[in-house]
Formats: structure tokens, C-alpha cells, sequence
């Protein structure tokens, strides 16, 4: 393989800097607070690591990876990904940006992106699924960058592939008490001794073409696994029997049953929810989890959801078949109530602007979230509008199920969201009920 590592990465923190951008590759850095050879040498590996899994792994990557950095003493240690072409990574001012763990937690991240540029309708996915790809891939990224480039990395490579590359595996997996996601990362190297390290891209292909039902998925996901690698049925279905149940998550239906109401029996005077200030600070987009706010209705009694309103924008040609997003109302657990596919067109192309998307009257309970899954691709998409300066809490990036999502309310120091998705709902009550108290 052809190097994209060209210079020695010698990286001293040169004190304070102000924000910047460097582009090295196809890494766009914007960095703040670190030096110029830091963000360079960032740059410098996720190009590689991208390169790797186009060529390796037979991906469609997005053609520009736009590499978020801040270092400082108000931020706090966060290293994630939109899923779909960008990195966020934030340090405090104490620790330094370049080391072991992020060399590999750049090829994690982009291993995310791989994974969901193939498979995006993923709501089946277990978290140890959807974590172990990406630890099992970046422990192969890591090496294959080793290998290339053994005298330009900062620390010694033989140490670096000893910690960090396709060992850890070996080593996390003799643990006495193995991590689900490291038995993950350690099956899905047992499945490239079947399918090749091609065939990943094109089974997670398969999988998001199968329209794969999310309450009971096992049985089209092996049925699927088997059709695709026909003459490597009988260890596939070995692989899948030990496999399946770590793989697959089975969403449940919330107990809080959807009922809707003639729109006509309603006051037709919604009561608007919302803890944005108007302003957008910054703008987002994503194609695995998706943004969510968790409301609760203004008192007791009947309340129904008339409309959601997004701040946002499509991106992308006007004429570029953009994926339709999904809005999911949930209960406070985030098990689903109901679901509206709509599509993307719903918002204007590229003047972020408010857009009220009606759904049929449904009743909410006292406790619940909205949460979108907008499906977006580099080449086209929505982004939605984030409002940094918002003092409450109640954003995240979610995912149905309950244990797949940081609760901001009552986990706020895991908030990885800082502010508030500029989402708002509306709600109406019947017109012979008042629980508003006002009559």
C-alpha cells in the first residue's frame, strides 16, 4: 500500500493557540488549543485510516473528513462521530491530544463511519455489535498504518502494535471476564476468516437492503448472512449460532399504547414546548443515532402531539435522492409509541430555517422523547440546528431502546450534547377537557 504518512510526526504542544483549520489528505482539521503539528499529525492518520478502509475493506467513504478539535480547561474528554463525516474530539487542557489512544480511537471512529455508510437503518444492532465492528477494524487499521510506516509514528511501533493493534484483541479477549464488545470485535475477526475482509461491505450492504424488522430481526438477519456467502453456508451458520444473541436487539413497543383523536376534537390552539432561545450556534448531522429531546406534557390529563418543528436545512444537490428520516415519538424510556416516515424534501435546501412537520394526533404520555432519524450521507442530507448557549438538559443523541441512549436529565455529567437541539413539539387537548386549568 502506498503511504499518505509522508512526514515524521514529531508533535510538541507549543502553548496556547486560537482556532485554525489544516487540511492534510482528505481531513479537513479545525482545531483549537492545540499546536499546528498536532493537528497535522491527526490528520495525517485519518486520512490513512480512511484510505484503508476504502482499499482494505472495499467501503464507500465520503470523499472529506472534517476533524473537530478543542483542547482547553472547560472541556472534558469526549472522542465521537457523526457517523457520517466528521470527528469530534475534545480534551482538557492537561492531557495531550496526540497519544496511544488516539491513534486508535481515530481509526475506531472512522470504522463508525464505514460501518453506517453501508448499514444505517441499524436499530436491530446491539451496542456490542455496533461497538465491536469498529474496535475489531481499528485493531486491523492500526497495524496495516504500522506496517506502512513503521519509522513516522510518535511512539515505537512494535509497543505501539502491542497495545493498540490487532493483539489488544487477543489480549482482551484472554480477560477473565470479557467485555460483550470485545467478544464482539473477537467474532467478527473469526468472520473474516470466512467471508474475506471484503466481504464486510457487502454483507452490512445486504442487511440494510433487507428491511430487517426491528421487533423480531434474528431469523432475516441469518436468512440474509447465508444467501449472500452460499458456499460458506454451513460455517456461517455455525459463526451465527454463537453470534446471534450477542448481535441482536429486539425494541420493544413501549406499554404506553398509541391512540389518536379527529383532529376536529381538538381545541386547535397547541401549546408550544421547547428549551431553545431562537439562536443556532452550530449545525449537525448524522446517520446512526439521531437527535432526540425528552419533554413532559405542562400538567395532567389528555395531550396529543400535533406537530414537531425542526430548525434545519437539507445539504447537497437539489436534485440528490436524499434518504427519507423517521420521526419517532417514545416514551420516557425511549421505547417506541409511533413512528412517520417522511421525506427529506420536507426541508428547504441549504437556508436553515424552522420547519413544522404535522403528524396525526396522537396522545402523549406525562414523560416522553422525540427523537429523529434523519439518514444523511456526505453528499446529501439534513443538518439541524444545536443551541449551544441553552442552560437545561434534555438533548441527546438516541437510539430506540433503553439502555441505548444517555439520559441528560438524569445523567448530566454524560451529556455529550452540549446545549439543546433546536426541536420543538406542539400539543392540544380535547375541547371538553381542560388541562390547562384556564376555563
Amino acid at each position: 500500500m502506498k503511504s499518505t504518512l509522508s512526514a515524521v510526526m514529531v508533535l510538541v504542544f507549543t502553548g496556547s493557540v486560537g482556532a485554525a483549520t489544516v487540511t492534510v489528505g482528505s481531513t479537513e482539521v479545525q482545531y483549537e488549543g492545540i499546536s499546528a503539528n498536532e493537528a497535522e499529525a491527526l490528520g495525517r492518520i485519518a486520512s490513512a485510516a480512511c484510505k484503508i478502509y476504502v482499499e482494505g475493506f472495499g467501503f464507500d467513504m465520503p470523499k472529506r473528513i472534517v476533524f473537530h478539535v478543542k483542547r482547553g480547561p472547560d472541556q472534558k474528554l469526549f472522542f465521537y462521530t457523526d457517523c457520517v463525516d466528521g470527528l469530534y474530539l475534545s480534551h482538557p487542557e492537561s492531557a495531550g491530544v496526540i497519544g496511544s489512544g488516539t491513534f486508535w480511537g481515530i481509526c475506531h471512529e472512522i470504522g463508525h463511519i464505514a460501518f453506517y455508510s453501508a448499514l444505517y437503518d441499524m436499530e436491530w444492532i446491539s451496542v456490542a455489535l455496533g461497538e465491536g465492528w469498529p474496535c475489531y477494524s481499528a485493531c486491523l487499521v492500526v497495524d496495516t498504518i504500522c506496517d506502512a510506516e513503521p519509522d513516522n509514528l510518535w511512539i515505537r511501533p512494535s509497543e505501539y502494535r502491542k497495545r493498540q493493534g490487532i493483539a489488544r484483541i487477543r489480549d482482551k479477549l484472554a480477560a477473565a471476564d470479557v467485555d460483550p464488545i470485545w467478544r464482539s470485535a473477537g467474532m467478527w475477526q473469526q468472520l473474516e476468516a470466512i467471508i474475506g475482509r471484503k466481504g464486510f461491505a457487502k454483507l452490512f450492504a445486504a442487511w440494510q437492503a433487507a428491511n430487517i424488522d426491528q421487533t423480531a430481526p434474528k431469523a432475516k438477519v441469518r436468512e440474509v448472512l447465508l444467501a449472500l456467502f452460499p458456499d460458506k453456508k454451513k460455517a456461517l451458520a455455525e459463526w451465527w449460532g454463537s453470534v446471534s444473541g450477542l448481535f441482536v436487539e429486539n425494541i420493544a413497543p413501549s406499554s404506553f399504547k398509541a391512540a389518536g383523536i379527529a383532529a376536529d376534537r381538538l381545541t386547535g390552539q397547541p401549546v408550544s414546548l421547547f428549551y431553545d432561545d431562537g439562536t443556532c450556534e452550530e449545525k449537525q448531522h448524522s446517520t446512526a443515532a439521531g437527535p432526540a429531546v425528552r419533554f413532559k406534557v405542562p400538567s395532567t390529563g389528555e395531550w396529543y402531539l400535533r406537530s414537531v418543528n425542526v430548525y434545519g436545512a437539507r445539504y447537497g444537490s437539489p436534485d440528490a435522492p436524499a434518504r427519507s428520516f423517521v420521526i419517532n415519538l417514545c416514551d420516557r424510556d425511549m421505547n417506541p409509541i409511533a413512528a412517520w416516515e417522511r421525506p427529506a424534501d420536507d426541508f428547504p435546501i441549504d437556508k436553515m430555517k424552522w420547519t413544522k412537520l404535522e403528524v396525526p394526533p396522537t396522545r402523549v404520555p406525562g414523560d416522553f422523547w422525540v427523537y429523529l432519524r434523519f439518514r444523511s450521507t456526505p453528499s446529501c442530507g439534513v443538518n439541524f440546528g444545536l443551541d449551544k448557549d441553552a442552560k437545561d438538559r434534555s438533548a441527546c443523541m438516541g437510539l430506540l431502546g433503553p439502555i441505548r441512549h444517555s439520559d441528560p436529565i438524569e445523567n448530566p455529567t454524560d451529556a455529550i450534547v452540549k446545549g439543546e437541539w433546536m426541536i420543538r413539539v406542539e400539543l392540544d387537548y380535547p375541547k371538553e377537557t381542560d388541562p390547562t386549568g384556564s376555563q
